[in-house]
């Protein structure tokens, strides 16, 4: 100690007292000591390389590490709430994280009353895909069997009792909407809320069931009031005009029969020994680009 207090300010290379007192390094001509503690009374920076990256408190309590790029290595662990700013978090490249965000209190954002996540992409113009948010879950198969693999799966759950009602609630797992909010001129362009795919590639040996879209009711008592049903298609527009022009619209060279009834729900709509009776109503359908029609009975 009291050979760091006899250095002066300038001598040797231009290192005086305070470099004395914080240089701790052995090879060091001047030799030094650690500190075991600096206090900063003040909005005061410690700057590193440049005026860009440096360590200062703005505010009492709080640290602000303020850089163009702050890289972290090793763990890190943060004990409270984590804020970000409208600049948000950019994750470059390929990191092993579980994430969980909100088990009871969804992530606290600008519009958190009416989401609990916000995930916004600007698309630039050019070709190729690009997409909002994609989930990729991969599965390698290592000759034994395996459980259920999804990518995403949405749940909603309706807990407690209700004793009100609300002409407006829905309850939906997964929700997807097409917009067009601009001015579609393209003959080739194709807008769907919601799609679904079956890609090629692999071998196929042996499957049960592949379907593009699955529809499952698990449900073992109907509604005591109210109607169930395996799907739900709604003109909605509330236009009053004929704007949609199908119901299905089947395109395919490849597809063998419009409709498979399995013989186990034998009893409900299907009938295996009927009477032709009359002719009550027709279901106009486009065949080739023909209008074609089913007859319905009432036997």
């Amino acid at each position: 100690m009291s050979q760091t207090i006899k250095k002066s300010v300038g001598e040797g290379w231009g290192k005086g007292e305070l470099y004395a007192a914080l240089a701790y390094d052995a090879t060091d001509r001047f030799g030094g000591m650690k500190i075991k503690a600096l206090m900063l009374n003040s909005t005061g920076r410690i700057s590193f390389l440049d005026a860009n990256a440096y360590i200062y408190s703005s505010v009492t309590t709080q640290l602000d590490l303020v850089a163009t790029t702050i890289a972290f290595s090793g763990a890190m662990t943060a004990n409270g709430a984590l804020a970000f700013t409208s600049a948000g978090i950019n994750i470059e490249g390929t990191i092993a994280l579980a994430l969980g965000i909100g088990s009871t209190t969804p992530l606290t954002t600008s519009t958190s009353a009416t989401r609990g996540v916000l995930v916004q992409s600007n698309y630039a113009k050019t070709d190729g895909y690009h997409f909002g948010a994609q989930v990729i879950s991969q599965y390698t198969a290592d000759g034994a069997s395996s459980g259920s693999l999804r990518a995403i799966v949405g749940q909603v759950d309706l807990e407690g009792t209700q004793t009100t009602v609300n002409t407006a609630q829905q309850l939906v797992g997964v929700h997807g909407r097409a917009k067009v909010s601009g001015t579609a001129y393209n003959s080739q362009l194709n807008i769907c809320g919601v799609m679904a795919q079956l890609l090629d590639g692999g071998t196929w040996t042996a499957a049960n069931l592949v379907y593009c879209l699955w529809v499952d009711n698990q449900l073992t008592t109907n509604p005591t009031a109210g109607k169930v049903a395996m799907i739900g298609i709604r003109q909605n527009n509330g236009v009053g005009t004929d704007v949609v022009d199908h119901v299905f619209d089947i395109y395919g060279a490849e597809i063998k029969q419009l409709f498979n009834f399995d013989s186990c729900i034998s009893g409900g709509f299907i009938a295996t020994s009927a009477t032709a009776g009359t002719m009550t109503h027709t279901v106009k359908c486009f065949v080739d680009g023909a209008s074609g029609y089913i007859h319905l009975y009432d036997q």
